[in-house]
């Protein structure tokens, strides 16, 4: 194993303060790559800065467009962030040994990637969603079509001159593998063990049943569904409440329907969740059913079992299926929502119920730690040759 101390360059487009998916996932990577006593800067998007690890964060002062920002606006948003990477990459090549990047951005990559192939530099990816897949699955782009082609062979090219190829879920790196014969390593999303803690004790909570869902209410959120199991709820089940805690469209219409079991709280922090988890009994995850959350593993799912409460998931995919093993609650097809409705009624109805799930939650929470599975990414980089 490789173990010389290594300068290495991370790119991500986002990275702290902003708490999102992409910035918290680098984040703990880099963390670890710093304990391991490597020098790390991060190449983002905002202002320069030092990082909590003493990590260089050098912003090139571009910032990315929201979820809500129309394809167009983002894909002009990206090839500007692309060229500001590649700028740095341009003028700062000699001081780093390896380059991590983060997708997506998958066109901001693209320019990356062409950066990295003319400097020669040694690079790992880190693939987060599977683009251009995901434009092809909401019918931004035909895959048969010239774009969707090149594009297609961008992404086979990408993956075969890094050095390796690091993703979220099983399904993707199984998907990655036949699509483009590259082998890929496996790194879950987490919780943060130092922030999210679960009851070793199991006790009960006093008052209401809190069912929780957290984080951006975007296209992926299966609104409809949410809306007909909370008035299923709020005819059949004894006291509870749905506390919705983020941002987005959805949210904002779910607010404006004036549900009389659903409160709404905006966006929080890290620390700001973790309070929420600790003082709610369920955690709900209504999302779509499409590609993207039948192979995705949502980060709030994460942060739920580490916070040792039962999961009720829509649809049954990776995730779905991660849950129904394990006996960490329920997972089920959209079409199936009463009966999801009725099993929630039962688990408000029985604490003896809750229980039995989240002790099964609690039993396994540990492999789901950020820590865990970024000490493996750290390992996986070590082990790369200069």
């Amino acid at each position: 194993m490789h173990t010389q101390h290594m300068k290495v360059l991370y790119v991500s487009a986002e990275y702290l303060p902003t708490e999102i998916a992409i910035s918290i996932r680098s984040r703990f990577n880099v963390s670890a790559l710093c304990q391991r006593g490597h020098d790390v800067t991060v190449l983002t998007s905002g202002a320069t800065r030092t990082g909590p690890d003493g990590e260089a964060v050098v912003g090139v002062g571009c910032q990315m467009s929201g979820n809500s920002a129309s394809f167009p606006k983002r894909l002009l948003n990206e090839i500007s962030l692309g060229f500001a990477f590649g700028r740095h990459l341009f003028r700062a090549c000699k001081r780093y040994d390896k380059v991590i990047v983060t997708s997506p951005p998958f066109f901001a990559l693209i320019i990356v990637f062409f950066f990295l192939w003319i400097l020669r530099l040694p690079y790992v990816v880190d693939v987060r969603d599977r683009y251009p897949m995901t434009l092809f699955s909401l019918g931004i782009l035909s895959s048969s079509s010239v774009p969707g082609r090149v594009l297609r062979k961008l992404e086979k090219m990408i993956y075969e001159r890094s050095q390796a190829v690091v993703t979220v879920t099983r399904a993707l790196q199984d998907e990655i593998e036949a699509d483009t014969g590259v082998s890929v390593h496996l790194q879950q999303n987490g919780f943060d063990e130092t922030i999210i803690t679960g009851n070793a004790e199991l006790e009960a909570r006093h008052g209401p049943v809190r069912i929780v869902q957290h984080g951006l209410f975007g296209r992926l959120v299966d609104e409809e569904n949410f809306v007909r199991i909370a008035n299923y709820c709020a005819e059949h089940a004894a006291e509870h409440e749905f506390v919705l805690v983020g941002y987005g469209t959805k949210l904002d219409s779910i607010k404006s329907r004036r549900l009389p079991n659903v409160r709404v709280l905006p966006k929080q922090n890290q620390a700001g969740i973790a309070q929420i988890l600790r003082t709610s009994d369920i955690g709900l995850a209504s999302m779509v059913e499409n590609e993207n959350t039948l192979v995705g593993m949502p980060v709030k799912v994460f942060e739920y079992i580490g916070a040792g409460l039962p999961v009720i998931h829509s649809p049954i995919g990776v995730m779905g299926n991660d849950i129904l093993e394990n006996e960490f609650g329920l997972a089920f097809r959209n079409q199936d929502w009463e009966d999801a409705a009725q099993w929630l009624v039962r688990m408000i109805e029985t604490p003896e119920m809750r229980k039995k799930y989240a002790k099964n939650v609690f039993a396994a929470r540990q492999k789901y730690s950020r820590q865990t599975q970024s000490a493996n990414f750290a390992e996986i980089v070590c082990a790369l040759p200069r």
